[in-house]
Formats: C-alpha cells, structure tokens, sequence
C-alpha cells in the first residue's frame, strides 16, 4: 500500500468518525432543546391551571387528572405522627446564596372536615439537614388544631433517584420512628394505612407563617437556561469537529498536491 493509499484510508476513517460525532452531538443538542420547550410549556400550562377558580380539596373525591397544577385549598388537621421527610432535596429556589445546601421536604398527611374523611398528602416545605447528624430533623411547629392551607396540586413531590427502592430494600424506617425517605409512594401508602387518600400531593403556597420551613418554590420553567446552555455545548462540540476533519482534510490535500508536484518534477 502506498502513501497514497494510506492518506485515502485515514481520510475515509476521519470522515466517518466525524459523521458519527456530528449526528450524535446535533442530536443530543436537539434532544436539550426539546427539553427546554418542554419546560417552558409546562410553566405557560401551570399559568392558565393557577388562573381558573381554586378548588375544595373536600368538595369530592378529586381524580389527579382534575385537579393536577390546580389551585387548591384544603381544610383539616395535620397527622404528624405519619409525617415523612424526603431526603436530599435541595433548598427551593435558592440561588447562588444556597450554596448547595442538601435539606428535607416535610410531607405531612391531613385529615380532610367535610362529609367525606379524605386524606391529603401536603408538602409543607424544606428544612435544612443536619450536616454532622442524618437522622437529626429540625425543630418545626405544626399546628394542632384545624387550619387551612392553600397550594397547587402535583402528581408527586420531586422525585429523586432511590437505588434501595430499586434493589427492593424497604424506603422508610419503623412506624415508629421518624421516617426519612428518598421518594413517596402514594399508592404505597394507601395501602398500608387504608386511607381514603386523594391522589395526588398538594404543594403549600408561601404564607406568612413562622413555622420553620421556606417554601419559596422555583418556578416552573426554572433550569431552561441550562439546557439552552447544554444544547449550545452539544452544537458547538459537533461543529468543532467538523471544522477539525475540514481543515485537516485542506492540509492533507496539500500535502498530496506538494507530493505530486515533487514527483512531477522528478
């Protein structure tokens, strides 16, 4: 095989591994503004969902798909001896001045007053870990006597990746003790405790209370920025590497052109 021949060989290498990263960088970028659309879509949805008449949790037995991204309020008692704390969520909307910094979602059922006895899981709102002792919850006033509480309605608390809920290891600690989870079962919990239990999870609106928690929940369409900014990383790494095999493809032309007038000349 000559040198000729070699330099063809590379060249149809080169071409093909530029393809390769081209299509895959071009797609993943797409993929990232996919996500962002997705995001900004369902911000505008839960816009027009917080503009229609807030619903009464006890009013009926409400099905997720009429009331998910709802406004609704809720009239009961806290059950706090059931309260679950999902672990590893990081402070809502906290900014740069977060620093990171890992807490709890309190999630607390309430015994709905009307007519029917239904169930609502609330997310009461984050509290920060215990960073020298896990399992050392915050102090948090709750409040023992009837109160009512105004949120929007979601299909479940932001949900983490749990790996002892995959291997099938048990989520929560004893009834008895203070139970610290990565996610929460809704289903699950039904039907351990038979509740006659709504659906869905209502999330707190921020209200002026002193009760130890921050509900200063990020907006929908929060993070769009980071995907627009992945996506232009995808872009730009796929046009680098068309610029790379280009201008290598140039310098390898000229090389086999000086080749060839050198044994022209010869």
């Amino acid at each position: 095989m000559n040198i000729f021949e070699r330099l063809v060989k590379r060249r149809i290498v080169a071409t093909v591994a530029m393809l390769f990263v081209v299509t895959l960088a071009c797609a993943l970028g797409a993929w990232q503004m996919q996500r962002a659309a997705q995001k900004t879509q369902l911000a505008l949805n839960l816009q027009l969902q917080e503009q229609l008449p807030v619903l009464d949790a006890s009013a009926k037995h409400w099905t997720l798909a009429e009331a998910n991204h709802r406004r609704m309020r809720a009239l009961g008692r806290f059950l706090p001896d059931q309260a679950i704390w999902l672990d590893n969520r990081p402070r809502p909307n906290g900014g740069q001045a977060a620093n990171g910094q890992s807490g709890f979602y309190l999630l607390m059922p309430m015994r709905l007053e009307g007519a029917q006895p239904n169930i609502v899981w609330i997310n009461r709102g984050w509290v920060p870990r215990n960073a020298a002792e896990r399992t050392q919850l915050p102090p948090v006033q709750t409040p023992s006597n009837l109160v009512e509480i105004e949120g929007t309605v979601f299909p479940y608390a932001d949900r983490v990746l749990d790996l002892a809920a995959q291997s099938g290891a048990a989520a929560a600690l004893p009834k008895d003790q203070v139970r610290i989870q990565q996610n929460l079962d809704l289903a699950a919990i039904q039907a351990e405790q038979q509740w006659n239990q709504l659906p869905f999870i209502l999330r707190q609106a921020e209200q002026a209370q002193n009760d130890g928690l921050v509900r200063n929940w990020a907006p929908q369409a929060a993070g769009v920025e980071r995907h627009y900014a992945y996506a232009f990383q995808w872009f730009a790494l796929g046009l680098c590497a068309f610029l790379f095999w280009l201008i290598h493809g140039l310098m390898q032309q000229r090389q086999i052109s000086q080749m060839n007038k050198g044994s022209s000349e010869r």
